[in-house]
């Protein structure tokens, strides 16, 4: 038995917002959007409205738009209230209702489509006749915001009333930001670049709300991200998605994995651990969703490591081609760490020419260091200290 109190619907009619004025600003993209602010959407220039769009999302697809649809006449009462209050000056701003819902020929909201039928005159008297006539309980209210405007105003507001009836639901528009997308995208980045967009674009929106959605989303801003995102996808680079991401919080005293065991060999400050940790964390993600996505080969990630392990390769013999002074625990530590800092503050090798992202070197250098048997490692006797011998190539995790 379906619960009457689920929250689904209205969770995706709040998504449905989101993602429908992602799509609208991608083709107007020199404008200024809002969201929650004057309307459900919102386009301005230069601070001034000149649309407002109410977004009506139904999951049944046979929904109709009738003349006393609580839709139609709940949008209306919104504009009505924002006509008396002054929020909007008519003419000037155009008002669309975007729904999922269909309006039936020779019907109310049929007539104030923007086709060959348009006709507002008819409409705004059509709808004053339903409001003085309909008995409606549910759409009283609206029906009262309505008739209190002058003839004058109620004529303004349906001459700038355009519905954009049978749009296409939550899903589909995701095909509509694709396609829109594939004029400055190749093919086989689309989904990648759609997925990174439309996540940025999520707490875009987020922060824009938390905000009191005082403020506007520029086109602009939306297009320079665009462009970062695509040129990540160049045949030189790679997209970064973790830069942000941090592992939860361990216990370093019981973090037995071998990259760690291999810091606390040369006595490296926790601080440090919980760097190379969250560096492990996030180039592992990293490496997994770029292979995934089909974005880098295991082919070059075997090249990068090998890479990785000749540059490690030199650098071990160079802070160890000197015999040991004290022969004791603390040199051994101080060749470890000059060793380490070397290595982690460098910015080369890189995976790709353009993807220079630190987490990446750092974390792949981690990510040698936890493999069975041991491919490197700090400690001058880092071997012969942790002692592993298992099947080549292993990490342990």
């Amino acid at each position: 038995m379906p619960n009457m109190f689920s929250a689904g619907s209205s969770a995706v009619g709040y998504l449905y917002q989101v993602r429908y004025a992602l799509y609208l600003i991608l083709k107007k993209i020199d404008l200024e959007i809002s969201i929650e602010k004057l309307d459900d959407v919102a386009f301005e220039s230069q601070g001034t409205p000149i649309e407002l769009l109410q977004l009506k999302h139904h999951l049944n697809q046979s929904a109709n738009l009738t003349d006393g649809s609580s839709d139609l006449w709940k949008t209306i009462r919104v504009w009505s209230e924002a006509i008396k209050e002054r929020e909007i000056i008519l003419p000037g701003v155009m008002l669309t209702l975007v729904t999922t819902s269909s309006a039936q020929d020779n019907s109310i909201s049929s007539l104030l489509r923007d086709d060959i039928k348009r006709d507002p005159i008819s409409a705004c008297a059509q709808l004053v006749n339903y409001a003085l006539k309909s008995k409606s309980d549910t759409n009283k209210s609206s029906y009262e915001s309505f008739l209190s405007l002058g003839p004058d105003q109620q004529l303004a507001l349906v001459e700038s009333i355009y519905i954009l009836d049978s749009t296409e639901g939550i899903v589909e528009v995701e095909e509509l930001i694709k396609k829109t997308l594939l004029l400055s995208t190749r093919e086989k980045y689309l989904v990648s670049v759609y997925e990174r967009l439309e996540g940025w674009w999520l707490q875009k929106t987020i922060n824009h709300l938390v905000s009191g959605s005082q403020d506007t989303i520029n086109g602009s801003e939306v297009r320079t991200k665009l462009q970062d995102i695509i040129d990540q996808f160049r045949n030189e680079s790679l997209p970064i998605d973790y830069l942000y991401d941090d592992p939860e919080e361990s216990n370093l005293t019981q973090d037995n994995r071998l990259f760690v065991n291999q810091l606390k060999l040369i006595n490296v400050s926790s601080i440090r651990i919980k760097k190379a940790v969250r560096d492990y964390y996030r180039a592992s993600k990293q490496r997994s969703r770029w292979v995934s996505e089909e974005l880098l080969s295991i082919d070059e990630i075997f090249a990068y490591e090998k890479r990785l392990f000749e540059e490690w390769e030199e650098h071990f013999e160079m802070v160890n081609e000197n015999p040991f002074k004290l022969n004791d625990e603390i040199e051994f530590q101080e060749r470890g760490k000059l060793l380490y800092n070397g290595l982690i503050n460098q910015s080369y090798p890189t995976i790709r020419r353009d993807c220079t992202e630190p987490y990446v070197l750092k974390g792949s250098l981690h990510i040698l260091a936890n493999k069975k048997p041991l491919r490197i490692g700090w400690h001058p006797f880092y071997s012969e200290r942790l002692k592993i011998h298992k099947e080549d190539g292993e990490e342990v995790v």
